[in-house]
């Protein structure tokens, strides 16, 4: 998933607008203004740096438990937006505001930039890294455009919880590797990223945006950043490699497999692969029984590959096909034995993202195996199982990213 944004300095392709609001504390005013500046860039608006330079204004304010929505252009609309869920509410005032935009842009005359800086977020947006850039961007006089063209600088940001890595390169090129990382868990810390990160992507002939980038703003520290700092030399940035692709993964699991009958099953996991995309895994999976007079262990030990797929931030689909031996161990009162054979499997399941690189996962382990599935005994009866097998397991993994 990609989320793009622009930054330009010059007018925009589309109707530029000015997003102002004014509903609460200065924070919650700022995240608004990002999430409003943000749905407005996806319906291919830009975003100006002031009010003189939007050919629509937007003013979202408070009025009692709701809002109202004042778009002035050519002409002018206004829109009352009635107390609600939070969700709701913001949903309203976006249409209100498209709606008004749409209204009071009409005719109005507009031109094609010079050259643009794109601001690409590899993964889900940073809503309030995004909020913070807008405020950046409008404090330089940097507008904000939803149209970037060959010529122009992108600027790739991945968000990885309190850090960002970042890639700066042509954008007919696409995001090039990852060159540095900043560290973003806090709201000073986003602030600060936000300012270097615009002084960073302006182009040379474009306006000054920090007078000395050697300075932060008042009350901010210098970006921290993992390596050696770069704000005072825009130049010299560590070296590093692009977003994380792959990972180190051990999972230990519990459940129940159907054999006919149903048996308790212990099972552990070694994956390495692509986070997202192709991997290889090794899993042995413990199932002990009971019979008259007679005690069964069947230990399968698969390897195979699988693939994994991202369902928004925290849900992870997985599939797999793994193929190995199954030892069939078994002792009586007088003796004991075992027995090895082939053994397949088709797993599939889902996980959730708990905390850093840990998940805890729900899986099903349909499968088939070749093993003798029958033990009789003359005086205590006979023990049974089928050759084909259904295992369903919950438990928990960590992982560690390979960069």
């Amino acid at each position: 998933m990609l989320t793009l944004f622009v930054l330009t300095t010059a007018c925009a392709l589309g109707p530029a607008v000015n997003v102002e609001v004014s509903v609460s504390t200065p924070a919650e005013n700022e995240v608004l203004r990002g999430w409003l500046s943000a749905r407005l860039m996806e319906e291919g608006y830009d975003l100006a740096s002031s009010p003189q330079a939007a050919q629509s204004a937007v003013v979202v304010r408070a009025a009692g438990d709701g809002m109202t929505v004042d778009v002035r252009g050519a002409g002018q609309r206004s829109f009352a937006v009635e107390a609600g869920p939070a969700s709701v509410q913001r949903l309203e005032v976006l249409h209100r505001a498209i709606q008004g935009v749409d209204a009071t842009a009409t005719g109005l005359e507009h031109h094609s930039p010079a050259r643009a800086v794109a601001v690409r977020f590899v993964g889900p947006a940073d809503e309030p890294l995004f909020a913070e850039i807008v405020g950046a961007a409008q404090e330089a006089g940097v507008q904000l455009t939803a149209q970037p063209a060959d010529a122009d600088t992108l600027v790739c940001i991945a968000s990885r919880g309190g850090l960002a890595e970042i890639a700066i390169g042509a954008a007919a090129d696409g995001c090039v590797p990852a060159e540095t990382v900043a560290v973003v868990g806090t709201d000073l810390e986003r602030r600060q990223f936000a300012l270097d990160l615009v002084g960073r992507a302006v182009p040379a002939e474009g306006p000054s945006v920090l007078p000395d980038a050697t300075e932060p703003a008042p009350g901010l520290e210098p970006s921290a950043l993992v390596g050696p700092a770069y704000i005072a030399d825009y130049g010299e940035f560590p070296p590093m490699h692009g977003p994380a692709r792959a990972e180190v993964r051990l999972a230990a699991e519990g459940g129940v497999v159907v054999r006919g009958a149903v048996d308790p099953a212990m099972r552990a996991r070694l994956r390495l692969g692509q986070i997202s995309g192709l991997g290889g895994r090794f899993e042995v999976a413990i199932v002990p029984s009971r019979g008259p007079n007679l005690r069964v262990i069947d230990t399968y030990m698969l390897g195979g590959a699988d693939w994994q797929m991202n369902v928004g931030e925290r849900v992870r689909l997985v599939l797999a096909a793994t193929a190995g031996a199954d030892i069939h161990a078994f002792s009586t009162e007088l003796a004991s034995a075992a027995e090895v054979s082939w053994a397949l499997a088709l797993p599939v399941g889902a996980s959730f993202q708990l905390r850093g690189g840990a998940r805890v996962h729900a899986m099903v382990h349909p499968g088939l195996s070749g093993v003798t599935a029958q033990h009789k005994s003359r005086n205590a009866g006979s023990w049974e199982r089928t050759p084909w097998r259904v295992g369903v397991s919950l438990g928990f993994s960590h992982g560690w990213r390979i960069e």
